[in-house]
């Protein structure tokens, strides 16, 4: 048998594999603020203090095949709001800071999860918070519902405000829990 007639088989045997998939590219999420929220709540002894901080801005980009991410997710922090004006006051004067430092900002650094597909998937961002002056590192559990080009993000962590330097704002008979249990959940398109 001649060379070429071996030819016509292995293409056809290579016709008939599955294709390999391609390799991960990197994928880009614009965030819609007028459709995220980011919630959050601190035990205050007698009862549990609940607010909201609205989303700004936020675009983020992830390479799963590289573990590389980038951009960054904005709250504007002179708009955080738990529904008592004078607790509201005390919180942006003493804690946020927010006249001086008017926006809190994740930056995000590392991504660990395969390429967001149809469906529900989980993903860990790695990156860093910046808050009334200070930064600081983290890692945040995600939970991603993908339909289309269009993704939620969901992640609920806590912030241990007393560790980062962010001041106490208990009173002797209203002491706070030392984490301020965030939710976060972040809906906008998704293009490779």
């Amino acid at each position: 048998m001649q060379p070429r007639h071996l030819l016509a088989p292995l293409l056809l045997t290579a016709a008939l594999l599955p294709p390999v998939a391609a390799a991960a590219a990197e994928q880009q999420f614009r965030v819609d603020a007028a459709q995220s929220r980011i919630a959050f709540q601190v035990d205050a002894r007698l009862h549990l203090v609940r607010g909201t901080l609205p989303v700004a801005s936020g675009e983020l980009r992830i390479d799963p095949g590289t573990g590389t991410a980038s951009g960054e997710v904005v709250a504007d922090a002179r708009r955080a709001a738990t529904g008592n004006g004078m607790r509201d006051r005390k919180m942006h004067d003493d804690v946020l800071l927010s006249a001086a430092f008017p926006a809190i900002v994740f930056t995000a650094e590392g991504f660990e999860g395969a390429a967001i597909e149809e469906g529900r998937s989980t993903a860990r961002l790695r990156g860093r918070f910046s808050m009334a002056g200070r930064e600081h590192a983290v890692t945040l559990d995600a939970t991603l519902e993908r339909h289309g080009d269009g993704l939620v993000a969901t992640s609920e962590f806590g912030v241990p405000f007393r560790k980062w330097g962010l001041k106490d704002p208990s009173l002797p008979l209203l002491r706070l829990a030392d984490e301020v249990q965030v939710t976060v959940r972040l809906q906008g398109k998704l293009t490779p």
